[in-house]
């Protein structure tokens, strides 16, 4: 082969080789973490509604296949995660929470720790969430929820023992469109830390 032949075949196979690095590395940058489009966010709160619909995006769908998640369906309730506390500062189990306010209008919702991995922790209690069959509410009706890894009274779900946390809340019996106004007026339970050591 002519020394132009070589440096041409040499050239195409470099070429394949970046296009194939550039196009991996972007499908897998783009399907770490959570879905990157779609998202509503409320407060501390985001939910991407479409997750659970026909109507998916490709990338949500990939997030949803590679997490091995069974997604809420768009008829049967929607799901809100949440990383930070209300101030936009990440949650640190080492802190103390409160969970207040109200949910909107479902059928049920249910309120769940889970550590940075995405598992529930295993604690002493055996808790990891609440029900909205089983919550206290205060006088007025409100939620009133307390995140710490110390004993608290009243409604307490014991944080992971280091690291982060996430709070998934599920409104279960409820429509997206039903959620319009909530989104809008920022209408779900505020995240407040109380003390950091």
């Amino acid at each position: 082969m002519r020394a132009d032949s070589v440096r041409t075949v040499f050239l195409i196979l470099v070429a394949l080789a970046v296009a194939a690095v550039t196009g991996l590395g972007s499908a897998y940058y783009m399907t770490m973490g959570e879905p990157p489009f779609g998202q509503a966010r409320v407060g501390p709160w985001q939910a991407w509604p479409e997750i659970g619909s026909a109507a998916v995006d490709p990338y949500a769908r990939a997030v949803v296949a590679r997490e091995g998640a069974l997604p809420l369906g768009a008829g049967e309730g929607l799901a809100f995660h949440a990383v930070e506390d209300s101030e936009g500062r990440a949650f640190d189990s080492a802190c103390t929470y409160a969970v207040r306010g109200g949910v909107p209008v479902s059928r049920a919702w249910t309120l769940t720790v889970f550590d940075d991995a995405g598992d529930m922790p295993s604690n002493a209690t055996g808790r990891n969430g609440f029900t909205s069959h089983e919550i206290l509410r205060t006088p007025d009706g409100a939620i009133d929820i307390a995140l710490a890894r110390d004993v608290q009274p009243g409604n307490w779900l014991m944080l992971p023992g280091q690291g982060g946390f996430r709070l998934i809340l599920r409104l279960y019996g409820t429509s997206v469109s039903a959620m319009t106004g909530v989104i809008e007026d920022g209408g779900l339970l505020r995240i407040d830390r109380l003390a950091c050591p």
